[in-house]
């Protein structure tokens, strides 16, 4: 049986390196001759050849995930392995998160038609009905979606003339709730608005009228049509999309300190979203929650924030995805300030205006949750709430400190 090979381009780059499967199931990678650039800010430039028991980490970063993987064996069946990652890749991916395409040997990263055009997306929006047709959506793009994720989603693209969900260049990002999270598109929204009142960079979101689903726009593509490189942190730290919570806050750091091109800058954004995280209780911020974005290697930032999530409306124990100081528990104000003074470098005085800042931002962002509850009423969005006027209370940003030693007695 001859072995599977595929082509790996990097956008606007060309055709840049291939990936063998043997008969055995292992992997050897291998740049061109005339590669301009890496796939990886973890795989250099080099003239041999690199062998693999699994996939590339780079290459897991958009596999498909829970729904939409499970769509993908639904419409398959036996034409598809779950535990197939290759085979999935194959499949999806002409349409991954970042700059790269993979295709067969030989084949144009382009496709030979159009994908098919499903529901209009401000239909969508508008709609009394979003999650079954944004599912609906999904079931029939499965196999062409290159993204990661739990929630039912799938790509959008919107044109002067008329928007459509489809994958071709989409722009945004549409998902959808599941039976399990009835209102987590409501709380996905409100959560994503305090992170940007509280000053850190969020893409545009839009729910749509019914509450059920949402609508991303997508960071890892430019104005003009450029394709950024992205890679989560598991990529990043060698890890499988399966060892996605193996891992610890403070591996985040040294993680943003080896690829930033600006460490200190970053640090600092990284733990007003540590802040936040804790604030409103959002335990799923494991390491694929987090993303190195770069245009270029000379300038590579940490990504804006995306599924930011109170998790704890729905999972009533939930803890941290991550561990801090070998324990996964949620840090109250003194202790936040101390994560920020010892692990991220930052002043007290530095690491507590982050934390009343944050704070600030989810009071700013209490009357939308308000108002958005008065229309898409449901306990989660009710327990999202409790939440956000708890860790929004005046009294408990009105810290004052001694010393940051003396942080250490408090919670």
């Amino acid at each position: 049986m001859k072995p599977d090979i595929l082509d790996i381009h990097v956008i606007g780059h060309g055709l840049t390196a291939t990936l063998e499967r043997d008969r055995n199931g292992e992997f050897l990678f291998t740049y061109r001759t005339d590669a301009r650039t890496e796939i990886s800010l973890t795989m250099p430039l080099k003239d041999t050849p690199d062998h693999f028991q699994r996939l590339p980490p780079v290459l897991e970063t958009s596999l498909p995930e829970g729904a939409l993987l499970e769509a993908i064996f639904e419409k398959l069946g036996k034409g598809i392995r779950l535990t197939d990652d290759f085979g999935i890749l194959k499949l999806v991916g002409r349409n991954l998160v970042g700059r790269l395409a993979v295709v067969l040997s030989g084949e144009p990263i382009d496709p030979p038609d159009p994908f098919p055009a499903n529901e209009h997306l401000l239909h969508i929006l508008r709609s009394h009905n979003s999650r079954e047709l944004v599912t609906r959506a999904m079931v029939g793009l499965a196999e062409r979606t290159g993204l990661s994720g739990v929630l039912p989603k799938t790509f959008a693209m919107s044109s002067e003339r008329e928007t459509r969900v489809a994958i071709p260049a989409g722009k945004y990002i549409l998902k959808t709730e599941s039976q399990e999270y009835p209102g987590i598109c409501v709380v996905e929204e409100v959560c994503m608005t305090a992170c940007r009142k509280a000053g850190l960079g969020v893409p545009e979101t839009i729910l749509s009228d019914d509450g059920k689903s949402l609508l991303v726009k997508r960071f890892d593509l430019g104005e003009e049509g450029d394709r950024y490189g992205f890679e989560d942190f598991c990529a990043l730290s060698g890890r499988s999309r399966k060892e996605k919570y193996d891992s610890s806050y403070e591996a985040v750091i040294k993680i943003l300190s080896l690829f930033s091109t600006e460490p200190k800058k970053d640090i600092r954004i990284f733990f007003r979203f540590f802040a936040l995280m804790h604030l409103l209780k959002n335990g799923d911020a494991h390491l694929k929650n987090f993303g190195m974005l770069y245009p270029s290697r000379e300038n590579v930032r940490l990504s804006p924030v995306y599924d930011m999530v109170s998790t704890t409306p729905f999972l009533r124990k939930d803890t941290p995805a991550l561990t801090c100081a070998g324990k996964r528990s949620w840090l109250g104000t003194r202790k936040l300030v101390v994560f920020g003074i010892e692990q991220c470098g930052l002043t007290e005085n530095e690491a507590l205006s982050s934390v009343r800042e944050c704070m600030e931002g989810i009071g700013e962002t209490i009357p939308f949750l308000r108002d958005l509850y008065s229309r898409h009423p449901s306990e989660s969005v009710a327990r999202t709430l409790r939440i956000f006027e708890v860790s929004s209370k005046p009294e408990r940003s009105s810290l004052s400190f001694s010393g940051h030693r003396n942080l250490k007695k408090g919670t």
